[in-house]
């Protein structure tokens, strides 16, 4: 059992290939702000002693700025969930299904795992389960003569069995993963935008000044971010849910999805052992 959970563990660590995605990212960001700040000191100077056009200016960066940020957290929200689906992982066919997840077409890939880096091509073939216990062999450093090869393929068909039987009711769980995205990432966002937004009017009802205050800027960022958040990740649940046909876009539904993080639904009967 101890050997067990230190092999898990080993799958569930990151390699990293590289680091070039963050480089190009935070010089993006640097123009980006360099940009908004210039563009900001420009219209502020010309809008001066207009105090109408001042304020809608601070509207539309700070807008702008929302939006900017909210589709920065939208990427790393995809980063965050592959770790978290990863750390989910309790057994040997979770991690297969994990693999075959990889190359689906709606995941959003930003750091790759230098030991399997083959699995993030689309043309990838699933898996006998031969061939699985082969990749996990060469992950492990075991050679196909050592007591820990032989244990190891006792504990992957074992998992596999316990995933055999199971009968997931694609159109029960496709109705729970709408009723989720509805309340988690439509209904939940608007609420809490609408009143920011109450509370915001209230503030600025009797302000007087051309620019807005520094707190009512930061409530518009806070709307736009969460704004370009929800749409962003309601239209992705929404995909994924449409493409839910089979069991294996199921299984992959189960590691691509914000909502879902058991796994308990996973079934492997598709899955050839050589």
């Amino acid at each position: 059992m101890k050997k067990r959970k230190q092999e898990l563990n080993i799958l569930k660590k990151a390699e990293i290939k590289s680091l070039w995605f963050w480089i190009l990212s935070m010089c993006i960001a640097a123009g980006c702000l360099l940009l908004l700040a210039y563009v900001g000191i420009i219209l502020k100077n010309n809008y001066a002693n207009t105090p109408s056009l001042e304020r809608i200016n601070d509207v539309v960066l700070t807008t702008f700025i929302g939006i900017v940020i909210g589709l920065g957290l939208v990427i790393f929200s995809f980063i965050f969930l592959n770790v978290f689906k990863k750390l989910h992982i309790k057994d040997f066919f979770e991690y297969y299904c994990y693999l075959n997840s990889l190359k689906n077409k709606s995941k959003l890939i930003l750091i790759k795992d230098k030991r399997i880096i083959e699995f993030y091509s689309v043309k990838k073939q699933y898996l006998t389960r031969t061939q699985f216990i082969d990749v996990l062999a060469e992950i492990f450093n075991y050679s196909k003569t050592s007591l820990e090869y032989k244990n190891l393929i006792n504990e992957v068909v074992e998992d596999f069995a316990k995933h055999m039987f199971l009968d997931p009711n694609f159109k029960m769980q496709k109705r729970s993963g709408l009723i989720k995205a509805v309340v988690f990432e439509f209904v939940i966002p608007l609420l809490v935008n609408i009143i920011i937004i109450v509370f915001l009017i209230v503030y600025n009802w009797k302000l007087q000044q051309g620019s807005l205050k520094a707190l009512s800027r930061f409530l518009i960022i806070c709307i736009n971010i969460i704004f370009t958040l929800s749409i962003s990740l309601f239209v992705y649940e929404l995909y994924l849910i449409k493409h839910v046909k089979n069991v294996k876009s199921f299984n992959d539904y189960y590691f691509l999805s914000f909502n879902n993080y058991s796994f308990k639904y996973l079934n492997s009967s598709w899955v050839q052992s050589y």
